[in-house]
């Protein structure tokens, strides 16, 4: 049987978010971070518009209330 973790390590954090490196990670990422959000938020959602009349139209129900 393998043995059990009782202890995690910890690791110190070395991130000052004034430093010249974290704006330009910050800038570099804005991009990514608004497609991503776009992404997410049509994943979470019931699709577009023309697919939800689709299925309403068909009597099929929606996967949740929106």
């Amino acid at each position: 049987m393998p043995q059990r973790l009782t202890e995690f390590r910890t690791v110190t954090a070395q991130l000052t978010a004034k430093s010249p490196e974290y704006a330009s990670n910050v800038e570099k990422w804005a991009s990514v971070m608004v497609e991503f959000d776009r992404i997410l938020d049509l994943s979470s959602s019931q699709g577009n518009e023309k697919s939800k009349a689709r299925h309403v139209s068909r009597g099929q129900l929606l996967g949740k209330l929106a």
